[in-house]
């Protein structure tokens, strides 16, 4: 019976189809894309919702695992389709790397290049699918100890695309797990304020408590208020709020490290300032009109109120107040970092002479603060530990990292593809220079795809959607429209002041119920500041240099 319907026949003709129904499922939900044909090249274009049986291949690898094995062992990869079979074996790879399997993961990404060796000389290839499994081996040595081939990997990586967002936090996130110490990187903190925000922590955790301080102030961090009252409802469905409020909890943990830098430094008046003003978000605002607020419940979870209290525990130190100190102190988990350990040592050269040392070791501590802190329930969503996970810490972050590491080839049809948003600006200009000379631009107007906007500000909005699931090459075709918007102001520099990048999709609804979705492709959204001074910020970017870094690849194409 099948829809609906009997027939003789029916069981004969149900079999074909049921095993056409797995291969479909089975494909789609190993590395995300449609069944291959049998004379195409495998890459069949991405799969919906529909045909992945509504699972979510980030959040079930072991699933992928199984996926990919079924459609590995059999013969539903044609032998002249390599490119999928490598496309397969990179997604089983990410999903060992999930599961904490790194070993297996290695063999999959060996077997991946030899199936792609012939694009060796490919440079779309090389970075994109190329640089791919260079991460993702990278976070396999990291995982095995192997640091030093890990930091290579990363480093490498980063250098090789320094303008793509998604390959510099990749490698970024390694970095910090094999040298925890490590400061962020000039390229990303150029491209990313968020993170050049995420900078003191690890100033922090290197005791660089002054420069912590320079930095904040430099940002201007320590002007910045939320809104206490974020409703859940606001929250529901809608993604924007989320990342709003992500936004906002991870500049307050910054600004509870602020707190603490300053403490160290001896600004006792503004330490106290701001953790009062973090202590009184802790609490719900009174008379609210629009729900339970999000913030305060999320302030006050377990890690984020630690952060607090370490801030608040080294300011009573600053202030000489021994007991008050001991209190909040006895009350923070001890661990083996860096920050845990000076706090421990401000204490004791603060503690009266006669008062004896604690006995107990270090790991008798932490134990005896465990069993007197009870744990609190987790936070109503997982928001708050997406905003302060710190990757140097925690190992679970590069399994995590693993899935979105799966790059799309590119290939010279890829760029060619942005005709239709970008026309060809080297035909248009002049002698075909590549640097700015004269206005690059020479009055010709985008379309489709690009978008600029003049903010009151003095800022400028860039943005581009793309429909490629490439999201360096559109993060990239994003900073090198706000190149060329700077060459057409004759201005050499800028500096990007704030960004988003959002990933598309097709939503299938009906009666207003969302029955299918498919990937489409990405969004980049740049606010831009044009500068003639090379000075006036340590983040600038010159308009001629990413002109000169991608202008080759992308317009030689177009």
């Amino acid at each position: 019976m099948r829809n609906g319907l009997v027939l003789a026949g029916a069981l004969a003709l149900a079999l074909p189809y049921a095993v056409q129904a797995g291969d479909t499922e089975d494909f789609a939900s190993c590395d995300g894309m449609r069944k291959p044909g049998r004379d195409d090249d495998g890459m069949r274009g991405v799969a919906s919702s529909s045909d992945m049986r509504g699972i979510n291949r980030e959040r079930a690898p072991a699933r992928v695992i199984a996926n990919c094995t079924s459609v590995l062992e059999g013969d539903r990869i044609r032998s002249h389709q390599t490119l999928r079979r490598a496309h397969v074996l990179r997604a089983r790879a990410a999903a060992y790397l999930q599961t904490g399997q790194p070993e297996l993961a290695l063999a999959d990404l060996a077997a991946a290049r030899a199936q792609v060796a012939d694009r060796h000389d490919d440079p779309f290839f090389q970075r994109s699918m190329g640089l791919s499994f260079d991460l993702l081996e990278a976070i396999a040595m990291a995982l095995t100890g192997d640091t030093e081939r890990a930091a290579t990997l990363a480093s490498n990586a980063a250098s090789a695309r320094p303008f793509a967002l998604q390959v510099q936090l990749a490698s970024d996130v390694v970095l910090r797990q094999v040298a925890p110490t490590a400061q962020t990187s000039q390229s990303l903190m150029q491209i990313s304020p968020t993170a050049r925000q995420q900078a003191i922590p690890r100033l922090l955790t290197a005791l660089r408590f002054a420069e912590a301080v320079d930095w904040g102030e430099r940002e201007g961090l320590f002007a910045s208020q939320p809104d206490p009252e974020v409703p859940v409802a606001a929250l529901i469905g809608n993604r924007q709020a989320e990342q709003a409020l992500v936004r906002s909890l991870s500049g307050l943990t910054i600004r509870a490290d602020l707190a603490y830098a300053l403490a160290a430094t001896g600004d006792v008046e503004r330490a106290q300032a701001l953790v009062d003003g973090l202590r009184a978000l802790q609490s719900p605002p009174e008379g609210g009109s629009t729900g339970v607020s999000v913030l305060p419940l999320l302030l006050r979870s377990a890690v984020i109120d630690r952060r607090i209290a370490m801030a608040e525990a080294r300011t009573a130190i600053a202030r000489g107040e021994y007991e008050p100190a001991a209190e909040l102190v006895s009350r923070i988990r001890a661990d083996d970092g860096p920050l845990i350990a000076e706090l421990h040592d401000a204490l004791a050269a603060l503690r009266p002479e006669e008062i004896a040392p604690e006995p107990a070791t270090a790991t008798g501590l932490a134990e005896a603060e465990a069993a007197a802190v009870p744990e609190e329930p987790a936070a109503p969503s997982q928001i708050a530990s997406v905003a302060i996970a710190d990757p140097a810490r925690d190992m679970g972050a590069l399994r995590l990292l693993a899935f979105q590491l799966q790059f799309p080839p590119e290939t010279t049809r890829s760029v060619i593809d942005y005709e239709r948003s970008r026309p060809n600006i080297l035909g248009a200009l002049v002698g075909g220079a590549l640097t700015l000379g004269t206005s690059l631009l020479g009055g010709i107007e985008r379309t489709a795809g690009f978008r600029s906007t003049d903010n009151e500000d003095g800022t400028v909005t860039v943005e581009f959607t793309g429909n490629t699931l490439s999201a360096p090459m559109v993060e990239e075709m994003t900073l090198l429209r706000a190149a060329e918007l700077a060459g057409a102001a004759q201005m050499p520099y800028f500096e990007v002041v704030g960004r988003e990048d959002y990933m598309r999709y097709l939503v299938q609804t009906q009666y207003n119920v969302e029955i299918n979705r498919t990937a489409t492709g990405y969004k980049t959204e740049l606010v831009i500041r044009f500068h003639d001074d090379p000075q006036a910020s340590p983040f600038m970017l010159e308009a001629v240099d990413v002109i000169d870094h991608l202008g080759p690849l992308y317009y030689e194409q177009g």
